[in-house]
């Protein structure tokens, strides 16, 4: 079973390691979406999915 962002994210917090959360919008049809990641690496989102939306805040490491 795949882990949840906020699992992910408290697992390598309790390693000492941090991720950001990104949020991202798109505007036709509206949508709103967020991910996890550690630089440049998706950690629990596809790449075609994240790649529908820009980016308009990243919260965290």
């Amino acid at each position: 079973m795949p882990l949840s962002g906020l699992s992910v994210a408290r697992v390598l917090a309790s390693r000492g390691r941090g991720a950001t959360w990104v949020f991202g919008v798109r505007t036709w049809p509206f949508s709103a979406h967020c991910w996890l990641q550690v630089g440049d690496v998706l950690l629990d989102d596809d790449l075609d999915r994240v790649a529908l939306y820009t980016p308009i805040m990243a919260v965290g490491a």
